[in-house]
């Protein structure tokens, strides 16, 4: 009698078809398993590991999970367990519990005393498989979750950056979208590009793959849908909205422009600017002060240099702090602001710094105290 047909009895159905459904999904991996233990990582919303051993007739389990950990009794993991243990025929010297071994499971007291009775009656075993079943099952869930819809039309998935989003954020945001080729050969008007973690491995594209890997781990490490070894199946990208810090930028900022897909989306262009990359030296960030007499202010505005070349720094469509400069025209180049960003904004937003007559020596002595400055002109 499996692990299962003696203790179904005293495990609340919703637990058992939970568990069901993880086994079947194939979520359960078993590393060490004979006769008297089970070691297995059983996926769930993360990768939780579970323990089942036979010692000296005394059945102890142990599970990773919140559930387990609070008193809860035997969770669906364990019982995803189980039902692997039984179909490969681990386990096999656990053949007959005595009711004595219901203490040393993490069942919880009140349903111990309530399903004791029950327990003892014996049940029908359920049918058992050959070990070869359940990996042949385990190999096709596992191929499931890569093969994605079939697709009839073609797709193309373009990467926008959100001028105004960026600006708001202080930080790299994306739409992700898509379009599909109609029968007319024209394309259809894009759509939010949404895709589950397990999904981008079977994308066609290369790139694509390298950059939604990329956009996916950047995401907040903490939040509850990340795995202990890696991000989970579950999480996905929106599409919408979505941040890239800037220790990311530098290396997701060209891959999107090599895809040829990229595109800067401003609130007065109808149509989304190709994005192109100038691999030419970066630009730099310079202030320079202007004017200045016993009667007159003088003014600090900055501008942006690379070589004998000049740009004003109100020019560019966007500013990024992980350094690139994007033109009007959708051309990417470098940026090096010299860990001091913290001036484009104020000064693309004011336009200069305006320091009254007779306090220049005063203005400068306090900028070469900053930590950090541009250079100065």
């Amino acid at each position: 009698m499996g692990l299962t047909d003696q203790l179904g009895a005293i495990v609340p159905s919703a637990i058992r078809d939970r568990g069901r459904e993880l086994y079947h999904r194939g979520a359960v991996h078993m590393y060490r398993a004979n006769d008297l233990e089970v070691r297995a990582y059983v996926m769930g919303s993360r990768m939780y590991p579970v323990d089942i051993a036979n010692e000296d007739g005394e059945l102890r389990v142990e599970c990773g999970c919140p559930y387990f950990a609070g008193d809860a009794g035997i969770c669906k993991h364990l019982w995803a367990a189980f039902l692997a243990a039984d179909a490969a025929g681990y386990l096999s010297a656990e053949t007959a519990l005595d009711t004595d071994d219901l203490g040393e499971l993490e069942l919880g007291d009140d349903d111990l005393a309530r399903t004791l009775e029950a327990f003892r009656r014996e049940t029908p075993p359920s049918p058992r498989y050959d070990a070869w079943v359940s990996q042949l099952r385990a190999i096709q869930a596992a191929q499931d979750r890569l093969t994605t819809a079939k697709v009839t039309k073609e797709r193309e998935i373009r990467y926008l950056i959100d001028v105004n989003s960026t600006v708001i954020a202080n930080q790299l945001t994306l739409n992700i979208v898509y379009r599909e080729v109609r029968k007319d050969g024209s394309w259809s008007n894009p759509k939010p590009f949404s895709i589950a973690a397990g999904k981008i491995a079977a994308l066609k594209g290369v790139q694509d793959r390298q950059i939604l890997s990329m956009v996916l781990g950047t995401a907040d490490p903490w939040s509850s849908s990340h795995g202990y070894y890696g991000y989970s199946r579950d999480r996905s990208i929106p599409g919408t909205g979505v941040t890239i810090p800037a220790s990311m930028t530098d290396v997701v900022v060209p891959l999107i422009c090599r895809t040829g897909r990229g595109g800067l989306l401003t609130v007065l262009a109808d149509e989304p600017v190709t994005l192109s990359l100038d691999e030419g030296p970066p630009w730099e960030l310079w202030i320079e002060m202007k004017g200045g007499t016993e009667k007159d202010a003088f003014r600090v505005q900055g501008s942006l240099r690379r070589g004998e070349e000049t740009m004003p720094l109100t020019e560019p469509a966007l500013l990024l702090p992980g350094g690139f400069v994007i033109g009007p025209d959708g051309v990417v180049a470098g940026f090096e602001d010299f860990g001091s960003f913290s001036w484009v904004p104020l000064l693309r937003r004011q336009g200069a710094i305006l320091v009254p007559p007779g306090q220049a020596d005063r203005f400068l002595t306090q900028l070469m105290k900053m930590p950090r400055v541009p250079r100065v002109k």
